[in-house]
């Protein structure tokens, strides 16, 4: 009986104490860390490094070898006391295009500002400001708040004081290691913490994350060459994975401890508007928003796919008879109507996007439904909604070679996604080589294959009895204005409809809106 009340009374102690069973872990990593002492010694942090990213959904081949994105140069200044951090980024990135930015993202508390631009997608209010600038959708700020708090030297520390909010897991196996894990939920962020073995030393900070099309995975910071710095163990290689797989990597240079404050650098300013915490709507994880940025296109809105101070939300407008562009946002679809169902180009963005296109049409179309989505190419940008048109009933029409990516995507475990949970399962999919015909017997939907260096597997699509084309991303038309000779996705489409043989008057786009066929074809003839 001694036996068993003993063990009884001890843990009735050590819950009484405020302890909690199984942080033994935490407790070693914060002496490999340096002791609570030394750790909450530390007021404030200056990290300056180097990060190189990857985009592996913007791969030029469906499932292929990811797009190296760009290289930045960083100074990470962070006050522990009153929350604030501040990063002055000089961004040099390679894709979509070759460009530069140098911008500051100021952080304090339930609001955020960035400093300068930093991306081709500009909100009207960065537009309209001199000097440019812009305060932070609080989608951003979020991710933002909690990426600081995953890589913050004090993690560790948080955790052992927060150790009603932490629980010890099994361990976790990774790379054939099998490393002790705790789970920490506090302030609104949910980590999983994988330990060294042998060192004790945090190695992954994991967080169970959704990606519009890879669906429920892994995201973990995986953190080694811990290196003392005033009294202190601080990672300076820190690695992105997604699903495994690296998507940025940063090296440290140099790490400072409290150092000398600096006036004026955690200022917002004085008409600073708190962000709106709840993020965007129906926005299962951050992977878009920290994906985008790392290619310097992501629209600082918690609406994602269109700006509230430039447009009045999404709409669909008539660009010829029966044919209608999803409009008012970042990226479009193009409806054509046939005389028993509906075919639609692209489905952008994410779930939410795709939801309204389809409740939109019902109501417009009540006896039609959408047969066929027609998805131009794999990025996910263009893709992102289809798992909505799936479950809708819709059949995909990809390029040739694209059907096995297409149904990964739409197979993989998507529990995270609070607008979609439910299985979608396996798509019907119709792969297109050249041409194929979609026809009701009276209206004809062309779509056709166009060899280009943007994306493999790309389609356009064509409607002859209205002399008008949808291209994705070769022309964005509406939108760039032409220069003095055709880049290479312009080109890339002349020579496809030169190719196919097709007459048209007009083209509408992903991006942009509609313009006139002649003036590309002509600068082709220069």
């Amino acid at each position: 009986m001694k036996r068993i009340i003993l063990p009884l009374l001890w843990i009735a102690a050590l819950l009484g104490s405020g302890r909690v069973l199984g942080n033994a872990d935490v407790d070693r990593a914060v002496q490999a860390l340096g002791g609570s002492d030394a750790l909450a010694a530390v007021r404030s942090v200056q990290i300056r490094g180097t990060v190189q990213h990857w985009e592996p959904d913007q791969s030029l081949v469906p499932g292929g070898e990811k797009r190296f994105a760009g290289e930045s140069a960083f100074t990470l200044t962070r006050d522990f006391g009153s929350g604030a951090a501040r990063i002055d980024w000089q961004r040099q990135l390679a894709y979509p295009a070759a460009r530069a930015y140098r911008f500051s993202e100021v952080m304090v508390g339930d609001a955020g500002q960035v400093y300068g631009i930093d991306s081709t997608t500009r909100t009207s209010q960065s537009r309209a400001a001199d000097p440019p600038g812009h305060a932070m959708s609080g989608v951003r700020l979020r991710a933002a708040m909690r990426e600081l708090e995953r890589s913050s030297p004090l993690l560790v520390l948080d955790m052992q004081r927060q150790a009603a909010q932490t629980r010890p897991l099994p361990p976790v196996r990774v790379g054939g290691r099998s490393l002790p894990a705790v789970r920490y939920a506090a302030a609104g962020r949910d980590f999983i913490v994988l330990f060294d073995p042998e060192s004790g030393l945090p190695a992954r900070v994991r967080s169970l994350d959704y990606d519009f099309v890879r669906g429920d995975l892994d995201f973990d910071l995986v953190l080694s060459d811990w290196r003392p710095v005033g009294g202190i163990q601080v990672a300076h290689r820190q690695v992105y994975e997604l699903a495994g797989e690296v998507v940025a990597d940063t090296v440290v240079a140099a790490v400072t401890i409290d150092p000398p404050p600096v006036a004026g650098q955690f200022d917002l300013p004085a008409d600073r508007r708190p962000a709106t915490l709840a993020g965007a709507p129906g926005m299962p994880a951050y992977q878009w928003v920290l994906r985008r940025q790392y290619i310097g296109v992501f629209l600082d809105s918690d609406l994602l796919s269109w700006d509230a101070g430039a447009s009045r939300g999404l709409a669909l407008q008539e660009i010829a008879p029966g044919v209608l562009l999803v409009q008012g946002g970042s990226h479009n679809s193009m409806v054509v109507e046939l005389a028993d169902s509906l075919v639609v180009f692209d489905a952008p963005v994410n779930d939410a996007q795709a939801q309204w296109t389809l409740d939109t049409l019902r109501q417009k179309f009540p006896h039609k439904r959408v047969r066929h989505l027609v998805l131009t190419h794999h990025h996910m940008d263009h893709i992102a909604g289809a798992r909505s048109f799936i479950a809708a009933g819709a059949t995909l029409v990809v390029g040739a070679g694209a059907g096995d990516h297409y149904r990964r995507m739409a197979l993989a475990p998507h529990r995270r996604n609070p607008l979609l949970p439910g299985a979608v399962g396996e798509p019907r999919i119709i792969e297109v080589g050249e041409r194929l015909l979609i026809s009701d017997g009276a209206r004809e939907v062309v779509v056709l294959g166009a060899d280009n260096p943007h994306a493999s597997a790309m389609l356009i699509g064509y409607v002859p009895d209205a002399r008008l084309g949808f291209v994705t991303d070769l022309w964005s038309p509406g939108r760039d204005p032409l220069g003095s000779r055709l880049g290479a996705g312009q080109a890339a489409l002349v020579a496809a409809v030169a190719r196919h043989g097709i007459d048209p008057e007009r083209f509408a786009g992903g991006h942009g809106s509609v313009a006139p066929y002649a003036p590309l074809a002509q600068l082709a003839g220069n």
